[in-house]
């Protein structure tokens, strides 16, 4: 009887506009307004202490030729002659320092000396490094949090009752962020480089998501490039602090699409408010109420999914956010919206270079923007940036695509070239005017080339062939092979979701063996489970065998991880 109720309602009574009381734009707030207590509270050391300071073993050798020391050629790096004398981890650089990290030992390279750090045989030697910048180095493992200061060639050791899992260090400072649980709530702490604790704080924040509430934690922590601000993100909100712990701006992505809503709302209620001339229009502006109160719905489940990246303008103070389905909003140091644009493409590469916001999608298309959000230059790559970089001393960028490819893009022509395989962490950077390239990954070791005085990038260009006979080899790198002739199709098996996970062929038997998705629950029964029952029901699939024509055989249901 519901609806009929619904239909006659539309007929006897006029649509009521609802005042709106939701929550103040972050455009239209401003910062007097903003009280820091209401989304955290300072604390003293209730969940930490000091274990030990450990005085450190160092080594000094004159020149870096010591690091620098092995004379060698690669092919795909034009006129770099000499490498590292083995494989390292990258930590960090700047034009006058290089900081590496490989078998217990930390290493500071600049051109006057080489600086190592011992950790082996200490009480620091289990851990790894998590944050690193030109001051120090922060140590993890499990509980435990050490902080190397170069200078004073010493560690400081602290154990977190809550769990550390977010690091970062400033010009005279350094951040832990910890968690209680997976679900928050979360903790922030900031110490000067002797050990003690500057300012720590709790966050209050919670929100509501489709699977349940959630409290702020600091998912995300960065130091801005000058030092002076803190950001700090759970889901889609973004805290701004100085270094004194003091809320300078709050974001929240989903109070706009909020108040985005509520605009759509208004339309809606706007379209309704006429009167239905028939009983079978009646059921249509009903029908299309319902449809739109079901997808408003969903909507708001999934406010306060996190965004995808932010970035950073520390000259201007200007934050950039992109949102997963490709929307970019500015927001100025106070957290006052801007601009938005909204781009027609999912991706989750956002950066600010050379005074340009950068933002890339999973097809490839990637923008260069200027702080106002207007439209700089373009260009179409092959897959969904994982790095760019400027080529020093060129108008050109190195790129590294999900496509595990590293290709150089003319900023004047859109010129693309194909160069050998890459990866994220892939990088090249002036060291004391030098170029040196690093062929290893984010987390991985790899060598460090160092390329001659006056020294000008020349990217490798893969070459393809296709006719055999015509090809001389002429370098240590050989050419690609290009299909010449593409293969006939023998069969194909799909089904309705277009996925399949593990799975394995029997050609003897013409017998395909697929892993699928099994039954799962809808979002509203979802919400209303327990963490083990949506965690059950996110391994509910299928075991199915196909004929080579695709028609099903047999198929069981069972709940793993397949």
């Amino acid at each position: 009887m519901g609806i009929f109720n619904t239909i006659k309602k539309l007929f006897s009574n006029p649509a009521v506009k609802e005042s709106n009381n939701g929550p103040m734009m972050n455009s239209e707030r401003h910062l007097g307004n903003v009280k820091q207590n209401k989304y955290y509270d300072f604390i003293d050391k209730d969940t930490i202490r000091p274990i030990s300071t450990i005085l450190l073993q160092t080594d000094s050798k004159q020149t870096w030729d010591s690091f620098f020391s092995v004379a060698k050629k690669n092919p795909k790096l034009i006129n770099f002659e000499i490498r590292s004398r083995r494989k390292f981890r990258h930590l960090y650089h700047n034009q006058d320092l290089l900081v590496v990290e490989a078998a217990g030992t930390i290493e500071m390279i600049t051109k006057e000396q080489v600086q190592q750090i011992n950790l082996k045989e200490t009480p620091l030697e289990k851990m790894h490094p998590v944050a690193v910048n030109h001051m120090g180095v922060l140590l993890h493992d499990k509980e435990k949090v050490a902080f190397v200061h170069y200078k004073n060639q010493r560690a400081i050791v602290y154990e977190f009752q809550w769990q550390p899992f977010r690091f970062a260090i400033g010009n005279d400072f350094w951040l832990v962020g910890t968690r209680e649980t997976y679900d928050g709530p979360g903790k922030l702490y900031c110490f000067d480089f002797n050990g003690d604790l500057k300012w720590g704080i709790a966050f209050k924040e919670v929100f509501s998501t489709m699977f349940g509430e959630l409290s702020f934690m600091p998912y995300l922590l960065e130091v801005s490039a000058d030092s002076t601000d803190i950001f700090v993100s759970s889901m889609d909100r973004l805290y701004r602090l100085d270094n004194n712990g003091n809320l300078k701006a709050r974001i929240a992505i989903s109070e706009l699409k909020e108040k985005e809503l509520q605009q759509k709302q208004e339309e809606l209620q706007h379209e309704l408010s006429a009167p239905p001339k028939s009983e079978e229009e009646a059921i249509s502006m009903s029908a299309k109420q319902l449809a739109a109160q079901f997808t408003m719905g969903f909507e708001r489940m999934s406010f306060n999914s996190p965004f995808a990246g932010f970035a950073h303008d520390y000259k201007t103070d200007m934050v950039f956010i992109l949102e997963e389905k490709g929307r970019v909003s500015a927001w100025d140091s106070s957290g006052r919206l801007k601009w938005i644009n909204a781009f027609k493409n999912e991706g989750r590469y956002i950066c600010w270079i050379e005074n340009k916001l950068v933002v890339s999608f999973k097809s490839g298309e990637t923008f260069w923007l200027n702080r106002d959000g207007k439209f700089i230059y373009g260009a179409q790559l092959p897959k969904q940036a994982s790095t760019i970089q400027l080529i020093p001393n060129q108008e050109k960028y190195l790129v590294v695509c999900e496509d595990n490819r590293l290709y150089e893009l003319y900023k004047d022509t859109g010129n693309l070239i194909t160069g050998s395989e890459g990866h994220p962490g892939m990088e090249l950077f002036i060291l004391f005017g030098r170029n040196v390239f690093f062929d290893g990954g984010v987390h991985n070791q790899g060598y460090f080339w160092l390329a001659p005085e006056n020294h000008q990038w020349q990217h490798f260009e893969a070459k393809t062939f296709k006719d055999v006979d015509k090809v001389v080899v002429q370098s240590e790198v050989a050419p690609e092979i290009a299909a010449t002739k593409q293969f006939t199709g023998g069969w194909e098996i799909k089904n309705k979701k277009e996925w399949f996970g593990n799975r394995v062929i029997d050609m003897k038997n013409q017998r395909v063996y697929v892993v699928e998705e099994g039954p799962r629950k809808s979002i509203n029964e979802l919400v209303n489970l327990s963490d083990k029952q949506r965690e059950k029901d996110r391994l509910s699939h299928k075991l199915v065998c196909y004929d080579l024509g695709g028609n099903i055989i047999w198929e069981n249901h069972i709940y793993s991880s397949m």
